[in-house]
Parts: structure tokens; C-alpha cells; sequence
């Protein structure tokens, strides 16, 4: 809480100094617009107050060049697709047309060199600059060729700078033509100031651009990078793309490639390079999202947001008129994937708690921003001169950084920490070794002269010289737990002892447990540190401690869903982990389940079975089991611990096959064990009136469940399938660990 607190306050302070940065902005006077064709400049001040866009109502002319007579409107030199004229006519996208202004310049300004920066026109344009006397001040800036028809014009996006001495008056006359877009003339005015001023401004902006197109690539390397030397995390690779995309659109939306190659005929393939750019940047988000925050994600959002973009890519290959024409489409659609992202990151940043989606959030917030601008200026529903979507990725991969040096901070402590533990673990291998055979000897002299012991410990008693007992946490059917400290490292310990040492079964199961747990090494289940015999011949295992509680003291909470789901995730986790170790659990149970800070822990395996890898194998089926008659314990083979026909584990959460007995033990009853679970913690419902082991036992019939999805509708049909087939009676149709681990996070 305290780190989302910190991050809240940066938040803050950075909001708060956009606002101040904006509020400096608007320090400066607003510029003056144009009103019926006539700008008058006379009281700007250029020197201090910049260049300054010459905006406002420039004289029209549709239809004609180099026109004489009255205009047909007075308009912004904007694109003209969508107006309507005074006398009801509506341009289309296609056609020629004129715009003129005359300019009133400060007496300080004359005879002093000033310059005009020019924006891109759909599709073609030609600027003329006069001064008072009708004389051109220099030669006509042309992008493409201006003309009257198709056959004579030729369309090419340039940005440009006229360098001119004024004197007190200017008159411009800008021409455009497009038979080539679907919406047609300048994309924004021109910007008048003093030729020092406009120049470095362009070259800051080009600076800018190409800082920025730099800093992507590398971005995108490194990340291409990690990706080649991690194949499984797919997230570097989808943010690399985005890197790359992006750079080639801040290339293409600058202008610089045609600049580089300035041949008209070359114009098609920039813009429809451009459009693909746009098109193919939101399936690389999705994907990074679904990378991340794979439990936050519906897949079926995920397939759409990557499907539909590529039907936009599609429309490329049609004429340039028509598939610009459909871009308002795709801008809907992208606003949709936004809201989407939005709703993805929240939902995480809600859930976890954590900075790693704040973060996420925060850049996220900074480059929508900039990207619904690029949108709305796209429409020309926004009047700014410029594209931003690439300064905004800027700000989203900063964020981005941030959260890699968290990440690789908490790594580094989570490598520290298994390194001490590693260390720790050696010394006790080699204590373990110079002392074992003494104390199990001790052991087994104890248990041949059937001495029972049940004794509570006091705090503060040790144990084979390296536990000290803290407090009692509780007591089971075999054995007591207790909170000790090891005192080799002050690791705060779990210690379970068990009751009695009378019993050779009782004995052989609690070392079971350490075996069978031993062979795990997964983040939900409880790791096994040590198993040891006290000099009084007390048999102990020391375990992980997990400061949380079990499942079963947390049903208040179950029919919550958005607490349930993470935690099922986990526990199918858990499951197909030891599956995939040939370890069937059998007493799958919420008490069995602990719970701390929203992590899993899968505990007590005291009747599991473990089936060693070098006899079986296959998962299928694991002899759990011995004939009534074998009294014999083998630990070279597979251990045998249960009579035939016994029940061992909790009956309400056994699968009906086990009502034979436990020989019939497989990964599939701890699957129905988990559909139990499951379905109580989403629906808050058991799903059978009670055991159905006892149902087979007394020859009842068991009812089927109600469907889950019936108590809960808002759950996704595959999730709420797979937990049903958890509780089929057939054990061969129940989903492996792994489908339950799929369905859950998909």
C-alpha cells in the first residue's frame, strides 16, 4: 500500500506539472486569426512572441486556379472534404480548389528575412508568396503537381520552408489538387516568423523526431534481444514490434522519406505505408497485454483485437481514394482497443495491488492521450500542426523502464534470497550427513521397546540442536505443528512432530510427506527443508512457513469471483506441477489450502502417493496400495502404506472411485477434488447434497451437479465447461491439470 501510495503522489506531481507547463503556454497571447481573407499581424510581436500559424478565413475559390472575381467562401486552410459552400455546394474529396490571404506585417519586420513553413496537402499543392506590388518574393513551393483532372495531377506529401524579404504586406496564394484521397486539401496552415525563428524550430523538430526514432530502435533491439535469448516470455517480442511500427511511422508522418526521395511516383507506397503502420500497431498491444496480464484478458478479446486489424492491412492493396476512405472505421475500432486496454490494466491494478500495472496504466494513459489527438487531428476535429502518437510510446516505454528496474530489483532480491537459502540448505546437508545414522539409530532402538510419546513442547526447546521452538500453530491427525527458528540462518521454520512413535505405518507415512513433497519444487506448494529424528527419538519435518490461513477459514468469501479466479489459477498450477512429478495428493481439501497476501500454498501430503519415475512411465494410473497381507515396507520400491478397501482423506472432497479404497487413486480424483473446490469458491455452493463416496458405499445414486454456469452466467462458458467435466463420475473424462491451467488463464 505504501508503494501505490508513493506512485499515486508522483502521479500527481506529474499531472501537476502538465498543468503548469500548459498554463506557461497559454502565458503567451493567442494568435490572431484571419477574418475574410485579411490577417492583420501589425501588433504581433515576432521577436517575443514566435512564429505564429496563419489561421483563420482564407479566401476559397472551388474549382479554380489562379482565380479572379469574388471567392465562393471565406474557410481555414483545412481540408475541404464534408463543407458546405454559402450556395449549398458540397466539395468532394476529389477536385482543385484556391486559397488566398493577405498579410499586415509589422513596421519592424520589413526588409528583415522571414520564413513560411508549409504542412503536407491531400495531395498535391503549390504555394505562391507576393509582396504588396503583386511581385513574387521567391519561387513557388510545389509537392507533387497541381491540376484539373487525374490525368494531370500527381499527388506527394512534402513539408517544406520558403525563405522571403517582406515588406509591409504579403499575399499567399496556396493551390491545391486531389484525385488521390478521400479527403482533400491542407492538412493544417502554414507558419509565418522571422527565418532564424521557423528554421530552428523545424530543426528541433526534426532533431526531436530522429532522437526519438533512435531511442525506439535501440528499445526494440534490446527487447528483440531478450526475446531470442527467452523464447517463453513473448512480451519483449510484441513491445519490440511496437517499437519498430512506431519508429517507421514518426519517418513516414515527418515527411522525411519523401524528402529523401522526392519522385512522385513513390507517393502511393508512403502513404499506404503509413496506413499500415496505423493498422498494425493495436495486435502487438493486445498481444503484449495478453503476455503480461494473461488472467485479466479474455482470449476471445485478445483473437478479435489481432483478427480485425489485418482486414484494414487487407484494404491496402485497393486504390488509395478507397482505402482511405475507410479509415474512420479503423479509428472507431482503435478508440474500442483503448478503452479495452484501459479496462484490462485497471482490473489488474485493482486485483494485485501492485506497481507493475500502475505503471502500466500510468504510460498507458500518456500514449492513448497522444494517440486519440493524432485521431481527432486526423478528422481534423483538433487544429494542432503536429502528430504526437510516437512522443507518446516515448513516454509509455519510460514508464516501461521504471517498471523494468522494479522487476529486475525484485528479481535480484529473489536471487539473493535463494542464494542464502542454497548456502543454507548445503550447511545442512553436511550436518545432516555427520549426524543422521546416530539419531536414526536411537530412533529405531525407541521404537522397538514401544515407547509412546505425546509430549506438548515449551517455547524455547531445541531441536536436534538447530530448531528452537517458538509457539504452537496447531495440532492434526498425525502430528502438532509448531513456529520455531532455524538458527543457522533465523529462518522462521514450520515444525510438525508427530504424535506417536508406536506406530511403523504412522511413521512411514509422516516420512511420506517429506518424500513425496521433496520432489516438488513449485511456488504453490509447500517446500520441504529437513526431516530429522530429536535425540529422544521425536521424528520432525521442517517446512516453509506460510503466515496466511487455510482455504477453510476463508468460505465467507467464496461465490466471489474476482477473489476466487487467482486462486484457482494457482491451485491448477499447483496440481499439474506434481502430476507432472508422478504425485497423486488425495486429501485435495480447503483445509489443506493456505492462503497468504493472495498467494497459494498446497500442503499436507502425508497420503500422498509418489510413484517413482524409473517403474512408471505415464501419469495414468499409480499404485497407492499394498494387499491386505503385506506388511512389508520397501523404500527402494514403490511405498505401500494403506490396507485394501481403506479410507484415508476427507470423504466429503473424494472422488466417487475411491470408495473402494484408495488403490484406485489417480490424477483424476485430485481433479474432481479440485471441481469441488472450484465450483464451491465461484458459486458458494457445494454441488452434491454430501459425500458422494458415501452415496457409492451405501449404494445410493448420486444426482449430477447443476451446471456452474447456471449460478454464475458471467463466467466464461470454456471456464464453467472444464470445471463441470472436473465432476464427472468417470474418471477418464475429466481435463488434466494442464486444461484446467488453459481454461483458467485464457
Amino acid at each position: 500500500m505504501r508503494r501505490l501510495e508513493r506512485a499515486g503522489k508522483a502521479a500527481r506531481s506529474l499531472l501537476l506539472g502538465m498543468v503548469l507547463a500548459t498554463a506557461a503556454c497559454r502565458a503567451h497571447p493567442a494568435p490572431p486569426q484571419a477574418i475574410q481573407g485579411m490577417l492583420d499581424l501589425r501588433g504581433w510581436d515576432f521577436p517575443r512572441d514566435g512564429a505564429v500559424p496563419l489561421d483563420g478565413e482564407w479566401r476559397f475559390y472551388w474549382q479554380r486556379l489562379s482565380p479572379v472575381g469574388a471567392p465562393d467562401a471565406y474557410l481555414p486552410p483545412r481540408k475541404w472534404t464534408g463543407l458546405t459552400l454559402p450556395d449549398g455546394r458540397r466539395p468532394g474529396p476529389t477536385g482543385f480548389a484556391t486559397y488566398r490571404l493577405t498579410v499586415l506585417l509589422p513596421e519592424a519586420q520589413a526588409g528583415r528575412p522571414m520564413a513560411i513553413a508549409t504542412e503536407a496537402i491531400a495531395s498535391a499543392g503549390r504555394l505562391r508568396v507576393r509582396g504588396a506590388d503583386g511581385a513574387l518574393l521567391a519561387p513557388p513551393l510545389e509537392a507533387g503537381v497541381v491540376g484539373t483532372s487525374a490525368e494531370s495531377a500527381r499527388g506527394l506529401y512534402r513539408r517544406d520552408l520558403l525563405t522571403i524579404v517582406p515588406g509591409a504586406a504579403l499575399e499567399l496564394e496556396l493551390e491545391a489538387s486531389n484525385y488521390e484521397h478521400a479527403r482533400g486539401g491542407p492538412l493544417g496552415p502554414p507558419i509565418l516568423g522571422s527565418a532564424a525563428q521557423v528554421t530552428a524550430d523545424r530543426r528541433l523538430e526534426r532533431e526531436l523526431d530522429f532522437l526519438l526514432i533512435g531511442v525506439l530502435l535501440v528499445i526494440g533491439l534490446h527487447h528483440l534481444g531478450l526475446y531470442a535469448m527467452r523464447r517463453t516470455e513473448r512480451a519483449p517480442l510484441w513491445l519490440s514490434m511496437w517499437c519498430f511500427l512506431f519508429a517507421a511511422r514518426a519517418l513516414l508522418v515527418g515527411r522525411y522519406l519523401e524528402e529523401a526521395w522526392p519522385d512522385a511516383h513513390w507517393w502511393s507506397v508512403w502513404l499506404r505505408a503509413e496506413y499500415l503502420t496505423f493498422y498494425a500497431a493495436v495486435p502487438p498491444f493486445a498481444l503484449f497485454l495478453r503476455a503480461l496480464f494473461p488472467r485479466y484478458t479474455d482470449v476471445r478479446i485478445v483473437r478479435a483485437v489481432v483478427a480485425i486489424p489485418f482486414a484494414f492491412v487487407a484494404t491496402l492493396l485497393l486504390p488509395p481514394l478507397t482505402f482511405t476512405s475507410l479509415v474512420f472505421g479503423f479509428y472507431v475500432f482503435a478508440v474500442a482497443g483503448m478503452l479495452w486496454g484501459y479496462w484490462v490494466l485497471l482490473r489488474a491494478t485493482r486485483a494485485e495491488r501492485d506497481l507493475i500495472p500502475l505503471l502500466m496504466l500510468l504510460g498507458f494513459v500518456a500514449f492513448s492521450a497522444c494517440a486519440v489527438h493524432d485521431i481527432l487531428r486526423g478528422l481534423q476535429w483538433v487544429r494542432t500542426n503536429q502528430y504526437v502518437t510516437h512522443y507518446g510510446l516515448a513516454a509509455f516505454l519510460l514508464f516501461q523502464s521504471l517498471l523494468l528496474s522494479l522487476m529486475n530489483q525484485r528479481a535480484r532480491r529473489q536471487l539473493e534470497q535463494r542464494n542464502d537459502e542454497v548456502l543454507s540448505l548445503n550447511e545442512e546437508l553436511r550436518r545432516q550427513i555427520g549426524d543422521r545414522s546416530h539419531k536414526l539409530s536411537n530412533a529405531l532402538t525407541l521404537l522397538a521397546t514401544d515407547q509412546k510419546r505425546a509430549r506438548e513442547l515449551e517455547p524455547g526447546t531445541l531441536l536436534a540442536d538447530h530448531y528452537r521452538v517458538v509457539r504452537k500453530l496447531g495440532s492434526g491427525g498425525m502430528g502438532t505443528v509448531y513456529l520455531a527458528t532455524r538458527l543457522t540462518d533465523q529462518r522462521p521454520v514450520a515444525l510438525k512432530i508427530i504424535r506417536t512413535a508406536s506406530s511403523a505405518q504412522a511413521l512411514a507415512r509422516f516420512a511420506r510427506e517429506a518424500e513425496v513433497a521433496a520432489t516438488i519444487n513449485h511456488p504453490n506448494v509447500v517446500a520441504i527443508l529437513d526431516i530429522d529424528v530429536t535425540a529422544t527419538g521425536d521424528l520432525f519435518l521442517a517446512m516453509e512457513l506460510v503466515e496466511g490461513h487455510p482455504l477453510e477459514d476463508q468460505r465467507a468469501r467464496f461465490g466471489d469471483v474476482d477473489w476466487a479466479l487467482p486462486l484457482l489459477v494457482q491451485l491448477a498450477r499447483a496440481l499439474e506441477a506434481i502430476h507432472a512429478r508422478h504425485v497423486v495428493h488425495r486429501d485435495l481439501k480447503p483445509a489443506n489450502i493456505l492462503i497468504a497476501d493472495g498467494t497459494l500454498k498446497l500442503a499436507d501430503f502425508g497420503i500422498a502417493s509418489l510413484a517413482r519415475p524409473g517403474k512408471l512411465p505415464s501419469i495414468g494410473r499409480l499404485p497407492t496400495l499394498s494387499d491386505a497381507n503385506d506388511d512389508t515396507l520397501d523404500s527402494s520400491s514403490d511405498p505401500k502404506l494403506t490396507h485394501k478397501g481403506a479410507i484415508m482423506g476427507s470423504p466429503l472432497y473424494m472422488a466417487p472411485e475411491l470408495a473402494t479404497g484408495v488403490e484406485r487413486a489417480a490424477p483424476e480424483a485430485d481433479l474432481f477434488s479440485f471441481g469441488l473446490i472450484a465450483y464451491e469458491m465461484l458459486s458458494g455452493k457445494f454441488p452434491f447434497r454430501q459425500s458422494v463416496v458415501f452415496d457409492r458405499i451405501e449404494g445410493r445414486t448420486t444426482e449430477p451437479p447443476e451446471p456452474l454456469g447456471r449460478h454464475r452466467p458471467a463466467l466464461r462458458p470454456s471456464l464453467a465447461s472444464a470445471i463441470d467435466r472436473c465432476l464427472r463420475f468417470d474418471p477418464n473424462a475429466r481435463p488434466h491439470a494442464s486444461e484446467l491451467v488453459a481454461a483458467l488463464t485464457g
